[in-house]
């Protein structure tokens, strides 16, 4: 054999040589990234997962799951979860037609089965805390009229306005306009019971803004 033939010999294993290492480390290098890019893409389920756990168990925490069940049960009882709020109406016990509407969840949203009832509910809710606040007034004038703050009288007269405004408002696109009309008659009853005011007065707290119902009662008071 030629010295050239050897020399060839000896190169061309020389080159397999390296070939195979570059191929090797090619192949490992492409196995690493292809390993590194598996673990990302599990830990990346995995905190999908994990996030996806706490949003779910935050939801069921919150009631969610509840809530859903309780307005399902009302929408599949609609006739007997529409005659005890009717039974409420005529009563006049908006307190409570509020406590079993928030119960069943129907004050939530404006659509649905009960979407006639979300604005009935919210008035109810209004005329209750404005009924409330008149007591507390009422009572604190028979204690002493040193018991009667701004404060008082301030949210009394916001609350007041806002119960009328509303009553207007939602009363516009009803089906059943009249049951606004009921509560701002009752609420006029209410408010010869326990505030010092005529009746004519009274009948002008419709429309006034909550400053002027302030300012007239301070003036009932004695407190200006």
């Amino acid at each position: 054999m030629s010295n050239n033939t050897k020399q060839h010999d000896k190169d061309m294993r020389k080159f397999q040589k390296e070939y195979e290492k570059t191929k090797a480390d090619v192949w490992k290098k492409t196995r690493h990234f292809e390993l590194r890019s598996h673990k990302r893409a599990v830990l990346g389920v995995l905190v999908f997962i994990v996030l996806l756990g706490m949003f779910l168990a935050a939801e069921v925490s919150s009631g969610y799951v509840e809530k859903v069940s309780r307005r399902w049960k009302a929408g599949r009882n609609y006739e007997k979860t529409c005659s005890q709020m009717e039974t409420y109406l005529d009563e006049g016990a908006y307190g409570d037609l509020f406590e079993y509407g928030e119960y069943y969840h129907l004050t939530d949203s404006e659509s649905g089965k009960f979407a006639s009832w979300y604005p009935i509910l919210w008035c109810a809710w209004r005329y209750d805390v404005t009924e409330k606040a008149a007591e507390e007034l009422a009572q604190n004038v028979e204690i002493s009229l040193d018991r009667i703050y701004d404060g008082n009288i301030t949210y009394f007269a916001d609350t007041l306005a806002a119960f009328y405004r509303e009553t207007y408002e939602d009363a516009e696109n009803a089906e059943n306009p009249e049951v606004f009309e009921t509560m701002r008659q009752r609420m006029a009853e209410v408010l010869k019971e326990m505030l010092p005011l005529t009746d004519e007065e009274i009948s002008e707290l419709d429309g006034m803004t909550s400053a002027r119902i302030s300012k007239l009662l301070r003036e009932r008071y004695g407190l200006e």
